[in-house]
């Protein structure tokens, strides 16, 4: 007893020599980090306990040894709390204490596996060596998640992350304030931090579900916010990297085929898509989406991904069996004559259901249809059966918009070409024209009847006997007759709203198709001169689809539209605006505007558009205008840095409750879109890219340096991070000596600040004189500051050419 006391006591003393020693090993490249975790344990067991551990029996425990050894090891890991990212040795050290943490579990978990033979569940688990400094260890690094600097974040979300599948059994407070504070990190404003913290909480989500008071989400919701909208390309990475592929998480992953980043794209079909269970837990849509977006992605790394999880990976589902891989590809679909008469069947106790059940049989009847798109329509026979039954259904008067658009769009697979398909539609919607119309003549033909005869002499006598009119008679009339007005303008929106999907649907031009010109004169026209607002606002947009595919009734029609954006009611100049916007793009700028005075009274009618009273208006005018200047059919070369630093003032002006993507992320996109090195349609086709101008970002960066000679404030630093992103190697010496005309004032009568936005707006200028090498014979090259550390004689340029 008294050997262990001298031991134990030796080995206290000597803490402040053996356990640096172990750090400064463990830091070294090539190191064992198994061996360093043995030989701490070692000393763990030397100072903590009081006698050696004996399987089956609780650690005896000794409480001063314990807090000496754990402070000293806390005393060395603080050491590198502060070391910045990317520090290969500081990361050696944080491997080297998970390694340890998981050792040290992995020999008290036999322990506990004994002692649970013999107790009963409901007592609490005896503490050991590692549960205690899992909680000293965890309690430490929590205070360093709040820290001020972000490399003691970052490296605390590191230890955690990396050790938190080795935590073992902990305390339930210690479990939820751990998990509260990664919920804070996930959150914090540094990627590298997100990173780590996202790490970590991937390795719970699989086994806590329980949901968050603060938010209402579980971990797992979380996760899947970050991934669909956290501006850091890393921080969707490691979340694509380690979130389970269940049916809750699907849907997002397949969204992140279509990520910004190429990178992330092609992780998709690496990871979580190939390590998938079974293929085809993905449905058909789900299935189509992804194999189109991966086998047709512009990055050719991506492409090979997709490829090789279809050929290789997915394979292994059907035991590398072609035929069987091909049976489970295709989807269990029934024949189409047995798939029409079930629709026929549930679409019949649809309309003869109760409003209980109403909602049902309207739900089936949808799926149903949903199933009809995946059918094959080989079949004469069952085509002809489906044919005649999505002709009924369209027949039926309260039919709801949802199905309209799937009948319409299984119409069109159906019918032989396109001339057939608009044929079809159009005898569809004469005959409920006919069938509104009928049911008029009817009326009025009740009303010509002798009955009606009888009921005027019935009426003349009682007013020669001094009788007066019946007051409720007249109101009952004047009820028919609006009732007879609503029917009519139901029916006549019913038609309105077939014509709509169908002309979402038509491709070919209308000189083509001119079965459509009767529906305009007798339907379209009509409609947009009612004086039902709901009748006008259809007609209004059944005429602008027309008009996107005729350019010469789109132009004639433009007058028209103005008029509806200024004249009409809010709903009416949405629509026109957009039909506006979709003309400019199908017909271009300059086609527009031969119908206008000239061109500023279009730019009138854009300013209108923006500063309309209505968000919507504003946010249909801006989005239009985007999409017109990305397609390049409307050019402005000012537009770009304007429009940066008017959302750098909106940003500034936010109220506390309003929130908005920060400017420097705008600017990354700016940079992106102007980016030459992304021009991928002409590389698609085949065509020349030697005559893109790839030096087009320097006449942005001019514009950039204009506006920091004007601005200040965040406007300024959002200007200075925009140059870091523009590319200026192949720009040409003119462009070069422009920016270093606006470079040089700026940095000699409007320095910077900021040391950080000075440091950045250094580094462009340093590029800018690197490569600014100009031709003249008289001019001596421009040396950098930074580089030239003695002074330097001019040199004649006949010697500089040799």
């Amino acid at each position: 007893m008294s050997t262990n006391t001298s031991r134990k006591t030796a080995a206290i003393a000597s803490l402040s020599t053996t356990l640096p020693q172990i750090f400064n090993d463990a830091q070294k490249p090539n190191a064992n980090q198994r061996k360093h975790a043995i030989s701490l344990r070692k000393i763990q067991e030397q100072c903590c306990l009081n006698e050696p551990i004996i399987e089956g029996t609780p650690h005896n425990i000794d409480i001063d040894g314990e807090k000496a050894f754990v402070t000293e090891v806390i005393r060395n890991l603080n050491r590198i709390l502060q070391i910045r990212k990317r520090e290969p040795h500081a990361d050696r050290i944080i491997r080297f204490v998970a390694s340890f943490m998981q050792y040290t579990q992995q020999l008290d978990s036999k322990d506990e596996d004994e002692e649970e033979k013999s107790e009963d569940m409901e007592e609490d688990l005896e503490e050991t060596l590692s549960s205690r400094f899992v909680e000293f260890l965890m309690r430490h690094l929590l205070k360093g998640l709040v820290a001020k600097s972000k490399s003691v974040r970052f490296r605390c979300c590191q230890i955690i992350a990396l050790s938190i599948n080795s935590l073992g059994e902990i305390d339930e407070d210690l479990y939820q304030d751990l998990k509260q504070a990664l919920f804070e990190r996930i959150r914090d404003k540094e990627p590298p931090v997100r990173i780590q913290a996202a790490t970590a909480l991937t390795r719970l989500h699989g086994a806590d579900t329980e949901v968050d008071e603060n938010d209402g989400k579980t971990i797992t919701q979380k996760l899947l916010w970050r991934l669909q909208y956290d501006d850091s390309a890393e921080v969707r990475r490691v979340i694509l990297f380690n979130l389970e592929a269940t049916q809750e998480t699907i849907p997002y992953i397949i969204e992140r085929a279509r990520d910004v980043d190429a990178i992330n794209r092609r992780v998709v079909f690496l990871k979580p898509m190939a390590d998938i269970s079974d293929f085809t837990l993905l449905n058909v849509s789900d299935r189509h989406k992804l194999l189109k977006w991966g086998l047709n992605d512009r990055d050719p790394l991506v492409r090979r991904a997709a490829s090789k999880m279809i050929a290789t990976l997915w394979i292994r589902h059907a035991d590398n069996n072609l035929l069987e891989y091909d049976d489970k590809l295709d989807a269990i679909l029934p024949e189409v004559t047995r798939h029409a008469f079930i629709i026929q069947k549930y679409n019949a106790l649809w309309q003869q259901t109760t409003n209980e059940t109403e909602g049902d049989y309207e739900f089936i009847v949808m799926q149903l249809l949903d199933i009809a798109k995946c059918l094959d329509y080989a079949d004469e026979v069952g085509r002809r059966k489906m044919f005649v039954l999505l002709r009924e259904i369209l027949m039926v008067p309260d039919i709801p918009d949802d199905h309209l658009s799937t009948i319409v769009a299984l119409l069109k697979m159906i019918s032989l070409d396109e001339i057939d398909f608009t044929r079809t539609m159009v005898e569809i919607i004469s005959d409920i024209q006919e069938i509104a119309n009928n049911e008029e003549d009817d009326e009025l033909l009740r009303k010509g009847t002798p009955f009606k005869k009888l009921k005027m002499d019935d009426k003349l006598n009682r007013r020669n006997r001094g009788i007066p009119d019946d007051e409720n008679q007249s109101d009952s009339e004047n009820e028919e007759d609006d009732s007879r007005s609503v029917r009519k303008s139901l029916s006549q929106l019913k038609c309105l709203s077939i014509c709509k999907c169908m002309l979402e649907h038509s491709e070919e031009a209308l000189h083509d198709n001119s079965t459509v010109y009767g529906l305009i004169n007798d339907l379209i026209v009509p409609s947009v001169q009612s004086k039902e607002i709901v009748l006008r606002e259809e007609g209004l947009h059944c005429l602008g689809l027309c008009c996107c595919l005729d350019k010469a009734l789109g132009l004639h029609n433009i007058s028209l539209f103005v008029h509806c954006l200024k004249n009409g009611h809010e709903e009416l100049q949405q629509k026109a605006l957009m039909i506006l916007f979709d003309i400019m793009t199908a017909y271009g700028v300059s086609s527009v505007v031969s119908k206008l005075k000239n061109f500023e009274e279009l730019r009138e009618l854009f300013e209108f558009a923006l500063n309309h009273d209505s968000n919507e208006i504003q946010a249909i005018a801006t989005e239009g205008l985007a999409k017109l200047l990305l397609l390049r059919i409307l050019q402005d070369n000012e537009v770009c840095i304007s429009a940066l630093q008017d959302l750098c003032e909106t940003y500034t002006e936010l109220e506390e409750d309003e929130e908005m993507v920060s400017p420097s992320l705008i600017a990354d996109m700016l940079a992106d879109w102007t980016d030459p090195r992304k021009i991928t349609e002409r590389e698609k086709a085949g065509l020349n890219t030697q005559d893109v101008d790839k030096g087009i970002q320097a006449d942005v960066a001019v514009d950039v340096l204009k506006a920091i000679t004007r601005e200040t404030g965040l406007t300024r630093k959002t200007m200075v991070h925009i140059l870091s992103k523009l590319y200026i190697e192949e720009a040409s010496e003119e462009r070069l000596q422009k920016m270093l005309e606006l470079i040089e004032p700026i940095e000699k009568d409007m320095v910077i600040k900021e040391a950080m936005v000075r440091n950045s707006f250094n580094r462009f200028a340093k590029s800018v004189r690197k490569h600014y090498q100009p031709y003249s014979r008289e001019e001596t090259p421009v040396m950098e500051a930074e580089e030239a550390t003695e002074t330097v004689p001019s040199t004649p340029a006949s010697e500089t050419q040799q």
